[in-house]
């Protein structure tokens, strides 16, 4: 068997006592992973989640409702650390850019739309990024269409690509409202 240095037993033996990673990287300040890695070369597997919460109660850190009830009173609005002001922007994972508004996060292609026409876009309106970019929101790159003659305009785009060379090029349409 493999000789342990001092801080390994010291690691294994916090570990079996029931400490979590986490508490021996701060009482050892050797970094959580190492933990994992010196209990894993010593044969020592991870708890299982159900064993960690067991441990934890055992150690008397079971009891997350003050936590909870602090977090719940001081996490509110701005002192969140995720609240974001009116005006902030995010990706929303697809490409298009986000603004964040009043009444939520909207597509900054239909604020710029609605903008324009002075008015809200409908359920039924869209906005298509000429140029194929979701994030350029250029007025010129931006066209007006119904939802369901959007979703036909890429349907021709899936299904026939030699059709998507002879269909009409698109012009921005709101440019000529502006």
């Amino acid at each position: 068997m493999k000789k342990i240095k001092t801080d390994e037993k010291k690691i294994v033996r916090l570990y079996q006592n029931g400490e979590s990673a986490l508490t021996i990287q701060k009482i050892t300040g050797i970094n959580y992973k190492t933990v994992y890695r010196i209990l894993e070369n010593n044969g020592i597997g991870r708890r299982t989640s159900s064993e960690q919460t067991i441990n934890a109660r055992k150690l008397g850190r079971g009891d997350y409702s003050k936590q909870k009830e602090l977090a719940s009173k001081n996490w509110q609005g701005r002192n969140n650390p995720r609240w974001k002001k009116i005006g902030s922007k995010r990706d929303n994972g697809h490409g298009y850019i986000l603004i964040k508004t009043k009444s939520g996060w909207v597509e900054e292609s239909r604020l710029i739309a609605e903008k324009i026409l002075k008015r809200k876009l409908t359920k039924d309106e869209t906005i298509h990024h000429i140029n194929g970019i979701k994030n350029d929101n250029r007025l010129k790159n931006l066209f007006l269409m119904l939802r369901k003659e959007h979703k036909a305009w890429h349907t021709l785009d899936n299904l026939n690509k030699e059709l998507k060379d002879i269909r009409p090029e698109l012009k921005s349409n709101l440019i000529t409202i502006s």
